[in-house]
């Protein structure tokens, strides 16, 4: 039994004192994208539930940096300014 596409989401939690997020997932697509940082070594599957032999969701976790969503300012982006 798969989750409708209407229903699937990504959560991400951020703990203030922890250098790494937490990722939870119902969205088949985000989770392909997230196993491919997996098998890179860069993120950790640490969760995947089950409905009726289907995984339904996935918990990884992930350090901060590389979920932040920040980028870094350029010298050409001071320039800019």
């Amino acid at each position: 039994m798969k989750t409708p596409k209407g229903e699937q989401e990504t959560i991400i939690h951020w703990y203030q004192d922890d250098d790494a997020a937490t990722v939870n997932t119902s969205s088949y697509s985000m989770m392909k994208r997230y196993d491919k940082c997996v098998d890179k070594g860069d993120w950790e599957c640490i969760k995947i539930e089950y409905c009726e032999g289907d995984i339904v969701s996935k918990t990884y976790r992930v350090p901060k940096s590389l979920v932040y969503g920040r980028t870094k300012k350029t010298t050409r982006d001071f320039q800019k300014e």
